[in-house]
């Protein structure tokens, strides 16, 4: 069963409720008790209040930038084709952006590689892939499910949830 939506004008030439409030919206009654719930316009003109101020809240914070503490993380998965191979993500408290997944994005491989240089190594200006082994290398903390696993804490700066830049 469904409730029972009355109108004001419907109320007032049905008379399903005495007296009429003068602020009445609308009328609904419940399809259990029979009970009738009134709406005000002020109950009305408050949830669009709440509405528009959280629509505005979105619209004036969107697009501010965030700098976040954050922790690079590498690992190697040890499964089968075609998952197998070094991950690279960045973990913040709410999110994780992965880093070895965006090919539009090679910037941000470039700062992270020039960010974590370790001395003695050759530079790493297009290998990617071979920077995560050396980080991994260089920042391991081993678990039971990765062997291979290494963290690194940062600041990432995001912006409508990406990342922008990354520092130490």
């Amino acid at each position: 069963m469904s409730p029972t939506i009355a109108t004001r004008s419907a109320v007032e030439f049905w008379g399903f409720i005495k007296p009429i409030p003068k602020n009445l919206h609308s009328a609904e009654r419940d399809c259990y008790t029979g009970e009738w719930k009134i709406t005000t316009w002020e109950e009305v003109f408050e949830r669009r209040k709440n509405r528009q101020e959280a629509a505005l809240d979105f619209k004036r914070t969107y697009g501010t930038i965030e700098w976040k503490p954050c922790l690079v993380w590498v690992f190697y998965n040890h499964q089968r084709f075609p998952y197998h191979g070094f991950y690279c993500y960045i973990r913040t408290i709410n999110n994780e952006y992965s880093v070895n997944f965006r090919p539009n994005d090679k910037d941000l491989q470039g700062k992270l590689m020039q960010i974590f240089t370790f001395p003695g190594q050759m530079s790493y200006i297009n290998d990617f892939y071979g920077w995560m082994e050396t980080f991994a290398k260089h920042y391991p903390k081993p678990s039971k499910k990765k062997k291979i696993n290494a963290f690194a804490a940062a600041h990432c700066c995001i912006k409508n949830g990406n990342i922008i830049d990354i520092k130490i």
